[in-house]
């Protein structure tokens, strides 16, 4: 895996009862090339710096609603995300900054974010119905923004256009040399973000019969 870059990352904003589902999302990012926070897992590390600059910083804030957010007026998320939501009021071209995700079948809460848009306008991701489809989507979110370091693997190699460059009679018996040029056409998927590309490429083979 390549080394992830410090520049971006992503923080995620959720109640403590979902911390092994978080794990997951970090996990699948990570694998991406995606940095991740959280208050409750990187606490260690992010203690020196304040929550609003924690917010301030990160080129996404992605808030994992649980399936009782009502009851989450006591705990670090909904501090996290009044903060975020007064963040978000000043990115009036980024509205997609706040990610949604929710972890039930629950509606969003109805929270002003300025622009007579409420938490419950913004497109959310469902993990709780698709957990692999919904992480697909939310990594590329993330990764149409930030831009992916791509990672190849081939996954076919074709036979292209292949054709006789020499042919030359050697020996008293008239054995004969062939020289071929052989063409494969290569597709590769990049293993973050499943962009794919092709190129072609060449080998000469001698044969003599």
């Amino acid at each position: 895996m390549q080394t992830q870059t410090t520049q971006h990352w992503v923080f995620i904003s959720h109640v403590e009862a979902d911390r092994d589902y978080v794990e997951r999302i970090k996990y699948y990012l990570e694998a991406s090339n995606i940095s991740c926070r959280s208050s409750l897992t990187d606490g260690a590390s992010l203690q020196e710096m304040g929550a609003s600059e924690i917010i301030e910083k990160c080129c996404f804030f992605v808030a994992c609603f649980p399936g009782n957010f009502q009851n989450i007026h006591e705990t670090s998320m909904h501090q996290e995300l009044l903060q975020a939501v007064e963040e978000l009021r000043k990115r009036h071209s980024d509205s997609g900054w706040l990610i949604p995700i929710r972890l039930s079948d629950e509606q969003l809460p109805k929270l002003n974010v300025g622009a007579g848009t409420n938490l419950s306008d913004l497109q959310a991701i469902d993990l709780f119905s698709d957990f692999d489809g919904g992480i697909r989507k939310l990594r590329n979110v993330i990764l149409n923004k930030i831009g992916c370091s791509h990672d190849w693997q081939v996954v076919s190699r074709k036979n292209g256009e292949n054709r006789k460059i020499d042919e030359t009679m050697m020996g008293f018996y008239g054995r004969v040399m062939e020289t071929w040029h052989f063409e494969y056409v290569v597709t590769s998927k990049c293993k973050f973000c499943d962009v794919t590309k092709t190129h072609k490429e060449y080998e000469t083979k001698t044969f003599q019969d």
